[in-house]
């Protein structure tokens, strides 16, 4: 969201002010999901974690509502960079563990 990062808040901020305009003008000020259409309650996504070295930028960056990243967060929804500001979007399955593509609307 723009906040300061790590638990003491004392880490640089990881989602500038430019970044994050840049980003949500990009996904039209929705979550990026295909099937969700949440225009409120909208999250700056890292695909690759910046604790994983994931880079700061709009490439590596998209939106989510809170549902969906709440999802990603608990290996449910898995996004892939595609390159060029696009994302692969693959949901796990709950029950077999194995990758499916996206639902037409998101699970309950």
């Amino acid at each position: 969201r723009g906040g300061k990062g790590g638990k003491g808040g004392t880490e640089h901020k990881t989602v500038t002010k430019t970044l994050r305009r840049k980003v949500f003008d990009r996904d039209n000020y929705r979550c990026a999901t295909p099937g969700c259409d949440h225009w409120l309650h909208l999250d700056v996504h890292h695909v690759q974690h910046r604790s994983n070295q994931g880079p700061n930028t709009e490439d590596n960056c998209c939106v989510l509502c809170t549902v969906c990243h709440a999802r990603t967060h608990e290996g449910l929804l898995h996004i892939e960079p595609g390159g060029g500001g696009s994302f692969s979007f693959v949901w796990a399955s709950a029950v077999t563990g194995t990758r499916r593509t996206p639902p037409a609307s998101l699970p309950s």
